[in-house]
């Protein structure tokens, strides 16, 4: 039995190879990928915060969306300008991203930005940059000792944030000055519709 595939819509039939295997083109896009092209839901948050010999939350991120749970995908961080402490590398000087801890006072509240630049879409989390106080338990995934001044650290990874979780981005270090930068790549996705 022969069959034939045609695209309906411009006529043209599948070609195949001398080795006679279907010839395709295609695009191949993560989940990820996906969902910031088709449903505009992936975002970017940026945060900083001066040191002073202690430890400091740079960037605190809640989910309030009741149907989106939020993957973050990527956590860059950075140490430039300080002065005051001890040398780099040290093993008082570390970032550490986890998850765990609610918010309860200070910091500069920060819009996450689309990175679909075609959207109007906004995530649907509250985001907190610049020592936000944070209560309760912090859950350790990540942490890094950086080696040298301004030298970038990526963490590519996913973490699952579902409703009313949190994700926090923080920095411990003994220097007296200088300034911790953090940039947290994340989606808003609605598990229940992955894969359908």
């Amino acid at each position: 039995m022969n069959s034939t595939i045609r695209d309906g819509a411009t006529g043209t039939t599948a070609e195949v190879t001398e080795q006679k295997r279907l010839k395709t083109l295609s695009s191949v896009f993560s989940a990820l990928d996906l969902n910031a092209i088709e449903d505009a839901q992936s975002y970017t948050v940026h945060g900083t915060v001066t040191v002073n010999n202690a430890a400091f939350v740079i960037i605190h991120l809640k989910n309030t969306s009741t149907t989106r749970t939020m993957l973050v995908s990527q956590v860059r961080v950075q140490l430039y300008d300080q002065a005051g402490g001890t040398a780099l590398p040290n093993t008082a000087t570390s970032f550490d991203f986890g998850t765990g801890q609610t918010y309860s006072s200070g910091g500069t509240a920060v819009t996450p930005a689309n990175t679909n630049a075609g959207s109007a879409n906004t995530a649907e989390v509250t985001a907190y940059h610049n020592g936000p106080t944070i209560g309760g338990t912090h859950t350790t995934l990540q942490t890094i000792r950086p080696i040298a001044e301004a030298h970038l650290y990526t963490f590519d990874d996913l973490v699952v944030v579902p409703l009313n979780r949190t994700f926090s981005v923080r920095c411990t270090t003994d220097h007296t000055s200088g300034v911790a930068l953090a940039s947290v790549k994340f989606s808003m996705v609605n598990l229940d519709t992955v894969g359908a």
